[in-house]
């Protein structure tokens, strides 16, 4: 699943030129935007390449090829993945952890699409278009001295990076998110969540993102058949980070006061809504404040409160 703007977003990078780089954290979908790309080019190769299980030395072997005798069990020449790739894409993965003197040969490629494979003293070209990924913060990579900043340029200068969110900052994506992997799993489920279970899955913070999520879907669906699913067949630890968050009112020491609430956070609002189907009056009676503040806090995150409405509301176990 790709979200509509970065769908629109890609589609107008695939029809254009230049190299493209995918930033974000681990888990955030990288890899399947970058397929998503070579879908748009269909009819041209997709080949991939992981950085980080590579050695420097087989790293530029892989991306370049080799001639025979190129280095020890060196055998027939070796064609790279830049020449496989034809006028299609080379997806390179994890980026930031290609040996720096590596990276000097990517650049060249990048700047006018020529390279030599190792061994070689033949120059080469090839007409591939680098789609690179990474975790890793390259600004900070290129002030400790482990990436490029020749090639950071470069990359950038190509088209602007695309940015994929973490999964804490979209959580309006968790619902179809879990519907996608329930799909891939063989279960086209419009309501696989009670209204409890998806609060729990709305409040989880998830750090690693949606490879996370679908861990936590592949361990429901060991635990249950029946849908929809409670939270009792969620992780243990995201039905208890709800808990955690709920807290409990405990005891105050005499003429203690109590701190005045802050307002609720987006996750919060979010989950009431979840909860009351969209109910304005009700959800903002669940949040503890005033019905007009919900209208104020849901403008300020960006919160469609109409969209929660859709769905008659389920009670939970």
């Amino acid at each position: 699943m790709v979200a509509a703007e970065v769908r629109q977003r890609l589609q107008a990078l695939a029809a254009g030129t230049g190299h493209v780089l995918i930033l974000g954290e681990t888990g955030t979908g990288k890899e399947r935007i970058a397929r998503a790309f070579g879908e748009f080019r269909a009819s041209q190769p997709f080949v991939t390449l992981n950085a980080a299980e590579l050695t420097r030395e087989l790293a530029r072997s892989e991306l370049f090829g080799h001639v025979r005798g190129a280095f020890t069990n060196a055998g027939a020449n070796k064609a790279g993945l830049v020449d496989s790739a034809g006028d299609g894409v080379l997806f390179l993965d994890e980026i930031g952890e290609l040996a720096i003197d590596v990276q000097a040969d990517l650049l060249r490629f990048l700047e006018d699409g020529s390279y030599r494979p190792v061994g070689s003293t033949e120059l080469r070209r090839s007409n591939a278009r680098l789609v690179a990924a990474t975790h890793v913060d390259l600004d900070q990579a290129v002030q400790h001295g482990t990436f490029r900043r020749d090639l950071l340029a470069r990359l950038r200068a190509s088209n602007p990076p695309l940015k994929l969110p973490p999964l804490r900052e979209r959580r309006e994506d968790i619902l179809a998110w879990t519907q996608l992997f329930f799909r891939q799993a063989g279960r086209d489920i419009d309501e696989p969540w009670t209204a409890g279970a998806l609060e729990c899955l709305l409040l989880y913070p998830w750090d690693e993102n949606l490879r996370g999520l679908g861990g936590a879907v592949n361990l429901v669906l060991t635990r249950t058949s029946s849908f929809p699913c409670k939270t009792e067949h969620l992780p243990p630890e995201v039905v208890e980070h709800r808990a955690k968050l709920r807290g409990s009112p405990g005891t105050r020491a005499s003429g203690e006061s109590t701190p005045q609430r802050p307002d609720p956070s987006k996750a919060e609002i979010e989950t009431a809504l979840v909860e009351t189907q969209g109910n304005m009056r009700l959800a903002a009676r669940r949040l503890g404040i005033h019905r007009r503040k919900l209208y104020r806090l849901c403008e300020r995150f960006g919160i469609a409160h109409e969209s929660f409405r859709a769905e008659p509301q389920r009670k939970d176990e």
